[in-house]
């Protein structure tokens, strides 16, 4: 006896071609997913890394706003800016103490923005230093010379501290300008492989210039209005 066979194409399996369009199709969806996914990644990224430059960037023109209004000279330094913050003591010297004489400046390869302290508690470390000094470098040097002699120096009360205002900025480049009053400060911030450039003014409130003798250029006395 015959058997008879009938074919129910409604139980019939899948075709090649339909497999193979069935993957492209599939391959496809996964790919939209995965970019849309990398595009979301990037975005949070970018958002999180420009959040905190821009946090970053506002701490430290306040900072620097702050502090060069506060100040009454600024001079050009070897590497930065130095400012007399005030006569605190009353001596008409600048002392080469936290509260007296800081320092702008760049780090290593003008990739940071940072702020320079010595902080010098001893009375007999608290030494006075010359605007000439201070112009050549020599300042600078005597007192990291002096804030790290052995008997003073101790790890736990340290005495030259630095501030990094801007760890991440490239090509810092600082100005002083308009007598000596202008402070102005540029560099680059690199964000989502941009870079952008910024800039941070500040303008003393007063200064002192009055008591540089001008054939020194040293200060010779303070008046009452200081």
């Amino acid at each position: 006896m015959k058997r008879h066979y009938h074919y129910n194409k409604n139980l019939a399996g899948f075709t090649t071609v339909e497999l193979l369009v069935a993957l492209t199709v599939c391959s496809i969806v996964l790919t939209a997913v995965a970019s849309l996914a990398y595009a979301i990644g990037s975005a949070n990224r970018y958002s999180e890394e420009r959040s905190d430059h821009q946090m970053a960037l506002r701490c430290a023109t306040v900072r620097i706003t702050d502090l060069v209004k506060r100040s009454v000279m600024a001079f050009d330094a070897p590497g930065g800016i130095a400012l007399w913050t005030d006569d605190y003591n009353n001596d008409g010297l600048i002392n080469g103490s936290e509260k007296e004489l800081v320092y702008i400046e760049t780090g290593a390869g003008g990739e940071s923005l940072r702020l320079l302290y010595f902080v010098l508690q001893e009375d007999e470390l608290d030494i006075s230093v010359t605007v000439e000094e201070i112009r050549n470098g020599t300042a600078k040097d005597n007192l990291f010379d002096v804030s790290q002699m052995q008997e003073y120096y101790t790890d736990e009360n340290y005495i030259i501290r630095y501030m990094t205002l801007l760890p991440e900025c490239s090509n810092v480049r600082l100005n002083l300008g308009a007598n000596d009053r202008f402070v102005s400060i540029l560099f680059d911030l690199t964000e989502n492989g941009i870079t952008n450039t910024y800039q941070i003014c500040a303008r003393l409130r007063c200064s002192a210039q009055h008591l540089l003798d001008p054939a020194t250029g040293e200060l010779h006395g303070l008046g009452d209005d200081d």
